[in-house]
């Protein structure tokens, strides 16, 4: 059979070896040899989450009469003895590290026929390769943090994670921190990564990165007048009249992290008209952040308009009527402020009324777009220039007087209805109007008196 053969050819190479001299095996003070065995050494990574390797494959084995015969014949084994170790290496568990299993056997007979004890070692090697496992605190997590008031950073304040290891306990493993003091710092604007690393004493290293982003979350400050206001120009010729006004100011801005301009939606030392306009003015900074002011511009008219009459003038009553139709032109009125209402007579005259005699006094009001007045008055005055004419002759009327009586009749009226008297002697008997001279008439103008 072939195991025969091989054990034979291994026996033939055995007993060559041992006829060699300068062969015998080393022993020690106590008998037992140390030397490798033909499995030296056996180098093993621990299992995921452990600290220890098991052969569970049965991988850590004794010298082989047969597989290793050269080495038996070199060291001088006894081929023929049990081979056994002081603990069985099936299913055995290796912690990380070195260690030696000894495998004991005989040697070979010497010349007084006994056998010694001999063994051998074999090292086993376990390595860990498994880095320390963060179970504390999100790695990859990422913290926001708003600016504080009126400054452009941010305290942070955070719980470091912490990471476990498959052999070492927390306290024997180092850690690598971003900061002296991790629990409180300082961050400006802006992201900032924190890369937290532990090591185990194999020298695996796990890493934990965290994000501290601080953001400005603060609006910006802007300052505004509530109100401004400008006045037209006191000008009164037709060109110089005005529409609208320039009228400036300015803003200021204040930012917890930066320097901003502010816009308005009508620029300062643009054009408004008269009256009141609201305009808004804002500021963004880089964040976003916005603030708005209002801004109440007011163009004032502190001028009144300004109003021409026309001079005084006089007219003549020529006709029989007691009035006569008058004519006059509206006064010349300007303004500063272009708008202007029509003048307005106060007193109920109009140009073209009929006016009897007299004096007239005419005013005229004008009033501009802000509520301004202003007032003229010129006179008219109305001649009687009509002569009288007689009326229907009526029978006279005697009235008692204090030296007799007095006689009356109506002979004349004019256009005035002035009354024309005859003035009858209280001794005279009643004469019949007929028979009176002409020159026994007397005419009384009273005056502007009306008849009744």
């Amino acid at each position: 059979p072939i195991e025969m053969v091989a054990w034979w050819r291994a026996f033939r190479l055995f007993t060559f070896l041992v006829a060699v001299p300068g062969h015998a095996t080393t022993l020690n003070d106590k008998g037992y040899g140390n030397l490798h065995c033909p499995q030296k050494v056996l180098a093993e990574t621990s299992q995921k989450g452990l600290c220890t390797w098991t052969d569970s494959e049965g991988k850590v084995i004794p010298p082989d009469p047969i597989k290793d015969a050269s080495w038996f014949a070199q060291h001088k084994w006894s081929m023929t003895d049990k081979i056994s170790t002081p603990v069985p290496t099936e299913n055995k568990s290796y912690n990380v590290g070195e260690h030696q299993v000894i495998f004991t056997g005989s040697s070979q007979e010497q010349k007084d026929g006994s056998k010694l004890p001999v063994e051998c070692k074999t090292i086993v090697t376990v390595s860990d390769t498994e880095p320390p496992v963060w179970t504390k605190g999100q790695c990859n997590a990422k913290y926001s943090i708003g600016t504080e008031k009126g400054k452009c950073e941010a305290a942070a304040a955070w719980t470091p994670p912490v990471a476990s290891d498959n052999c070492d306990a927390q306290s024997e493993m180092t850690y690598r921190l971003p900061f002296e003091d991790p629990l409180e710092t300082i961050f400006p604007l802006g992201a900032h990564v924190l890369t937290y690393t532990a090591s185990d004493k194999a020298g695996n290293t796990a890493t934990c990165p965290i994000t501290i982003e601080v953001i400005d979350d603060e609006a910006p400050v802007l300052t505004c007048p509530p109100l401004v206001y400008a006045h037209l120009k006191d000008g009164y010729a037709e060109a110089s009249c005005q529409y609208a006004m320039e009228v400036s100011w300015s803003c200021h801005t204040k930012d917890n992290c930066g320097s901003y301009d502010y816009k308005c939606d009508k620029a300062p030392g643009s054009a408004f008209p008269l009256g009141d306009t609201t305009v808004t003015c804002s500021v963004v900074d880089k964040a976003g952040n916005k603030a708005e002011a209002k801004v109440l511009v007011q163009v004032l008219d502190l001028a009144p308009p300004r109003i021409t009459c026309p001079d005084d003038f006089e007219v003549a009553i020529t006709s029989n009527q007691p009035t006569v139709p008058v004519k006059w032109p509206l006064p010349y009125t300007t303004d500063n402020s272009c708008e202007l209402d029509v003048p307005v007579e106060v007193t109920g005259k109009r140009s073209g009324d009929r006016l009897p005699a007299g004096v007239h006094d005419i005013e005229y009001r004008v009033v501009d777009k802000s509520g301004l007045a202003s007032s003229c008055t010129f006179q008219i005055t109305v001649h009687d220039m009509g002569a009288p004419s007689f009326g229907e002759r009526n029978v006279p009327k005697v009235v008692p007087g204090l030296f007799g009586d007095i006689g009356f009749r109506p002979s004349a009226v004019d256009n005035l209805e002035y009354q024309v008297i005859d003035l009858l002697d209280s001794q005279e008997e009643e004469l019949d109007q007929d028979e009176m001279d002409d020159d026994e008439k007397v005419f009384l103008d009273k005056g502007p008196k009306k008849a009744g």
